[in-house]
């Protein structure tokens, strides 16, 4: 590609590539900064995830309450889905820590559209 000539020379031309360049560099860093802050607790969720799924009764419960928390900040319904599987994979769970786990989801979150139909919420009469 031959350079435009102007009374400064190449060098102007080559310091401009080099800015635009550069510039589209801070771009893409600042894009990929902003798509890790959405969720900055996600490394830690799927850490939670592969030790709850071989079955750390531990990690399923702070998984559950992560995910409920995210629920409360964010309001996305994945999040509460998501908890409500982890909560009855370890639904035996005599622990009071999974007790208080069921209780704040019959007591909050029953009227959500997600879980007005799950048994949790339906106990019959």
């Amino acid at each position: 590609m031959k350079m435009p000539t102007s009374r400064y020379g190449p060098a102007l031309w080559h310091a401009i590539v080099v800015a635009v360049v550069l510039v589209g560099m801070l771009v893409v860093a600042l894009l990929l900064l902003d798509a890790s802050t959405a969720h900055p607790a996600q490394p830690a969720l799927d850490n939670l995830r592969l030790r709850a799924a071989s079955r750390d009764w531990d990690a399923n419960r702070r998984l559950t309450r992560m995910l409920l928390d995210r629920y409360e900040q964010s309001n996305d319904s994945e999040d509460l889905f998501e908890a409500m599987l982890w909560l009855e994979m370890d639904w035996d769970s005599p622990t009071l820590e999974h007790t208080l786990l069921q209780l704040r989801i019959f007591n909050r979150y029953c009227t959500h559209r997600v879980l007005r139909w799950h048994w949790l919420c339906n106990p019959g009469e």
